[in-house]
């Protein structure tokens, strides 16, 4: 390999993106070179010109500077690597030289546990559902044309080369990439300077490297020792250039088929295969189909076949041990490591003989989710130990950061520098996750000599392998992961025949033994499914779920509040028909009498208590969610779902409450209308007259504060007081003229 083999289109000099000036000062670096071009535009009449030239290079200084206090970035990518099995243990010096030199990861998550579908996701920091490769298959879109054209311009490679930055990729892309009928090895994604990608899936020997787009045949170079190279020419290629740089090296190791560098073929051979609490168990009975598939448990005679792939995963990992080494040893060499970030993780992991199952990926269980990552570099502080959980999908939005870039907002996941280089971040985390994966039928890969049907319904079928199929069309799943300090549980639903829930308390059940599916109360099952159908449909911010809190709001309180007052509306209107005052709500007697509140108070904690067992049975009808989703899916942003939820629906509630009570719950003895004052003093005056024309006698004033009674409903020593001529003007009209009121009292009076 030669360096004009790579060079492509790297330009050497200096590149200062506009990006770099405004995306990271903001308004502040703005009214700065607001000021300076002000500046050069009065300095004619105050300065020579070389004092004009003098401000032009400081300004040129100020840039050049800028994009110089950049970071490099480092990214080495591993394939199938574990966590929970002990996949980082063979890796000493990675460890020693980048987690204890850095930050280690406990809480890292891949959102779909398969190759293509979980590195689109890691390229483009979004979902599944987003980026639209749902398995290893260009039909399945895994670097299919589509994928080229819609997602690739979306990769965090193409913001951060058009900030400046000098981008190198070499290794495993995607499953499918290099292929005839996606564009072949002459296809070089955008983003990249130097490209050395492998067509094709992981091996070891014998393979082809688009280099820079053109195709270059390997057989006897260990592919990942052939990588290290290629990235160590890159590295120094750098030394005299201003740029800064992003460097990916994605190793075959420890991918199938497990093939270890000659020197450490005999490494590791007293190691078995980790036996954990639900390795090759007998009871998969709580399991989906899948893995409730014969045999089960695996025969004894193929423990040692297992013993021989874990060894053997672990011996490719060694090469890439060294090659973490030799990479940290190199950025010494070159006087940059303080100032490089290096990232290293998995694109997912991996089980060997868990729940009976041989080898492979797939499932939503910790084996297959959980992944190792550690990052060291500027800010960070040594032996750091992160807890807070992180996702695949966090991934690209955490180097745009790195590189001084704000994450875009189609973006699903969120960057974690700040769990980094912020010692203020609150200890008190939560995170709401989606897990998902599209099951791949594929009849290829269905061994000829097992005894299963030839279609594609099926994958992953080898008879070494017992015949047990590791995939099929209908292993289809979702899953939501609700993790914090208190709580870690998983919910998934399966789309298959049987429609199957898996649910596991992993503070308690950390290997995933219980299936609490079938014994979660209805409120718990509402709330996860609820998370789950506005997750597997979420989309940049409205995936951005910290907590339960708006998932937890199924309507069920609105329902039961209304529910309540119209069985209170119902008793008023039965009280009045059949004249039983004590029961009817808000009139409690004149004067007050306690025995009456008593029963409306108790006939109301009644009423509570009955609706609520009727809104229980009630909200187990399947179509509310139907009804819940049809009217929040235009919703996406979860702020305004939440305000929806929280502020306008109660909002109107209780105006609609309000409302009820005061027009038709309580009673408003003699209370008239007042909607016409005209009208009102017509009738008063009418009144009155027909008083006094029945009433001809001496007890005439008893008779007339007898009609005021009937009329205003006052009491009789109101009416006494000297003050009622003012009074009965202020009840028969607020709006006319103080002088026309005493009038007509007076003509009334008469």
């Amino acid at each position: 390999m030669n360096n004009s083999e790579l060079q492509g289109n790297d330009e050497s000099g200096l590149h200062c993106g506009k990006d770099d000036l405004t995306d990271n000062f903001g308004w502040f670096l703005q009214v700065l070179l607001a000021c300076l071009a002000f500046t050069c535009l009065i300095v004619p009449y105050y300065v020579s010109f070389v004092s004009q030239k003098g401000l032009l290079t400081v300004f040129s200084l100020f840039c050049l500077s800028y994009c110089q206090n950049r970071s490099n970035i480092v990214v080495i990518l591993t394939d199938d690597q574990d966590l929970t099995l002990g996949g980082l243990t063979p890796m000493i010096k990675t460890q020693s030289l980048i987690g204890s030199m850095g930050a280690t990861f406990t809480n890292a998550f891949v959102t779909t546990p398969v190759c293509c579908p979980s590195r689109s996701s890691i390229l483009t920091g979004v979902y599944l559902h987003n980026h639209g490769t749902v398995n290893n298959s260009v039909s399945g879109g895994c670097s299919s044309k589509s994928w080229q054209a819609t997602q690739e311009p979306r990769s965090f490679s193409v913001p951060i080369h058009s900030a400046g930055y000098t981008t190198f990729y070499a290794g495993k892309y995607l499953n499918q990439y290099g292929k005839p009928l996606v564009g072949g090895a002459a296809h070089v994604p955008p983003g990249w300077d130097w490209w050395v990608g492998l067509e094709g899936n992981s091996v070891y020997y014998n393979y082809t490297l688009s280099v820079n787009g053109t195709p270059k045949e390997f057989t006897n170079q260990y592919l990942t020792n052939v990588i290290l190279d290629y990235g160590l020419e890159f590295l120094r290629s750098q030394r005299n250039t201003s740029t800064n740089f992003f460097m990916l090296l994605a190793t075959p190791a420890c991918h199938a088929p497990f093939t270890p560098e000659p020197k450490y073929k005999d490494y590791f051979s007293d190691v078995q295969v980790m036996k954990t609490p639900n390795f090759n168990i007998s009871n998969t009975t709580s399991k989906h189909w899948l893995l409730r598939m014969s045999p089960t448990p695996l025969p004894g005679n193929m423990l040692p076949t297992l013993d021989d792939v874990y060894r053997n995963r672990w011996k490719t990992l060694l090469t890439v041990d060294d090659m973490v080494e030799t990479v940290i040893s190199e950025l010494n060499n070159l006087g940059i490591l303080n100032d490089t970030y290096i990232v290293f993780t998995s694109d997912h992991g991996y089980h060997v003989g868990q729940f009976s199952l041989p080898w492979d990926k797939r499932q939503p269980y910790e084996s297959d989710i959980r992944v190792p990552l550690l990052i060291r570099g500027p800010n960070i502080s040594t032996n750091k130990l992160v807890t807070q959980p992180v996702l695949s999908i966090d991934l690209a939005p955490t180097l745009l950061e790195m590189a001084g870039l704000d994450p875009p907002d189609y973006m699903d996941g969120v960057s974690y520098l700040s769990f980094l280089t912020d010692e203020r971040v609150k200890v008190d985390w939560e995170r709401v996750f989606l897990v998902e994966y599209h099951g791949e039928g594929e009849t290829n890969t269905v061994d000829t000599a097992c005894p299963l049907p030839r279609d594609d319904t099926l994958a992953q079928c080898v008879l070494d392998e017992m015949c047990k199929c590791q995939d099929s069309k209908n292993n289809t799943y979702t899953c939501v992961r609700h993790l914090s300090q208190d709580e870690d549980f998983i919910f998934c639903q399966f789309y298959d025949d049987e429609n199957f829930q898996e649910a596991y308390n992993l503070h308690t059940d950390p290997y995933q033994l219980d299936n609490l599916a079938q014994t979660l109360d209805t409120d718990n099952v509402s709330w996860y499914t609820y998370t789950l159908s506005r997750l597997k449909s979420c989309s940049g911010t409205s995936c951005h779920v910290r907590n339960m809190t708006l998932h937890n709001s199924r309507g069920g309180a609105s329902r039961f509040q209304e529910t309540i007052w119209f069985s209170v509306l119902f008793i008023n209107y039965l009280a009045r028909i059949k004249r039983w005052e004590a029961i009817n709500f808000g009139e409690y007697g004149k004067p007050p009498n306690v025995n009456a509140w008593l029963a409306q108070c108790c006939l109301y904690i009644a009423f509570m208590v009955i609706v609520k067992i009727f809104i229980t049975l009630l909200i187990q009808l399947d179509f509310w969610d139907s009804v819940r989703d049809f009217i929040l899916s235009p919703i996406t942003n979860p702020r305004v779902e939440l305000a929806i939820v929280m502020l306008i629906i109660p909002f109107i509630v209780n105006i609609l409450m309000f409302w009820v009570t005061d027009n038709f719950l309580m009673r408003h003895s003699g209370r008239k209308s007042h909607s016409s004052d005209n009208g009102l003093l017509h009738k008063v005056k009418y009144r009155y007259r027909k008083i006094r024309k029945d009433k001809r006698d001496d007890s005439e004033s008893e008779g007339l504060l007898s009609g005021d009674e009937e009329l205003l409903g006052i009491q009789r020593s109101w009416v006494q007081s000297p003050a009622l001529p003012v009074f009965f003007c202020e009840a028969v009209s607020l709006e006319r003229d103080h002088t026309d009121l005493m009038r007509e009292n007076e003509e009334l009076l008469e």
